[in-house]
């Protein structure tokens, strides 16, 4: 008895270290970065390139946070654009109807994400960006244009 125990022991003590291929593993991605750009849905003119639009009257609202996120602007390749660093963050079914607002203009588009674990590695995951008239995801560089008409 006092073998089959201690067998017992010694098979329990080896499980616990033996099995744990993520022990020692320390692997985390951050979510992507949303990218959009405003366009003219007729003439494809950059609002904000034309200062038709200034950058500061436009905002990402969250929903179901119900805060604005805060955006960066930059101009690349003589695109101008906004970055939201937080929109990945916000992840779940729960967590997916955002509003871009440029003054009293209210765009609602979606962008879900979700917070995945595989092979030891913690990472983001966008799952579904739905296109409508007014809101095109490109997913290669998670980037959404506005086409609209002011």
């Amino acid at each position: 008895m006092k073998k089959l125990m201690t067998l017992f022991i010694f098979i329990g003590i080896v499980s616990q270290f033996s099995c744990d291929k993520c022990r020692n593993v320390d692997c985390f991605t951050p979510p992507p970065t949303l990218l959009f750009k405003i366009q003219d849905a007729t003439t494809g003119l950059d609002y904000l390139k034309s200062n038709a639009i200034a950058p500061e009257s436009v905002a990402i609202f969250s929903v179901s946070e119900m805060v604005t996120h805060k955006l960066e602007s930059f101009d690349q390749d003589s695109i101008f654009q906004f970055r939201d660093i937080e929109i990945g963050w916000e992840t779940g079914v729960n967590r997916i109807d955002y509003e871009l607002r440029i003054d009293t203009l209210v765009i609602p588009f979606q962008f879900h994400t979700e917070n995945v674990s595989e092979d030891c590695c913690a990472f983001f995951r966008i799952e579904d960006v739905p296109a409508n008239d007014q809101a095109i995801f490109q997913s290669g560089i998670n980037q959404i244009t506005f086409k609209i008409n002011l």
